[in-house]
């Protein structure tokens, strides 16, 4: 029974309080227990759900405090062949920040994406997706 021990010692302190056991007073007692262990996982489930919601709270308050780093980068002109809508050769886009010792993000890249067609842009992280992305959206100073 998920009820085991508790019920047995509820059990145990009754019959040795005087008190006689029979079926109509053990089921409801077990029916009790199960009804209260349910609810006091439930309570310690929202309290471990409550303490991921403030962990996810602060975490965005950090992002959200962290100084706007701009992408520079080289200009895009029109596309040579009619058939893209997105070409880049030998393309290096850069961060503001100077921590990164003016290495670039996007280093020498040719690219070309044709027109009508899906792409998915793939990577480890860190290797440069967003930072592709927010140049194709033009938030880049340059």
């Amino acid at each position: 029974m998920a009820n085991g021990l508790g019920s047995f010692l509820i059990f145990i302190v009754y019959t040795a309080t005087g008190g006689e056991l029979t079926s109509d007073k053990i089921f409801p007692t077990l029916f009790v227990m199960g009804f209260l262990k349910q609810a006091a996982n439930s309570y310690a489930q929202g309290i471990t759900l409550f303490y991921d919601f403030m962990l996810l709270f602060e975490r965005v308050r950090q992002i959200i405090e962290l100084p706007e780093v701009r992408l520079i980068g080289g200009t895009q002109e029109a596309p040579l062949s009619e058939k893209n809508a997105i070409e880049y050769g030998n393309y290096n886009a850069y961060w503001t920040d100077q921590s990164q010792d003016d290495k670039p993000v996007l280093k020498n890249l040719n690219l070309n994406i044709q027109k009508n067609t899906l792409t998915a842009i793939i990577g480890k992280i860190g290797s440069g997706k967003s930072t592709l992305l927010n140049h194709f959206l033009r938030n880049f100073e340059g």
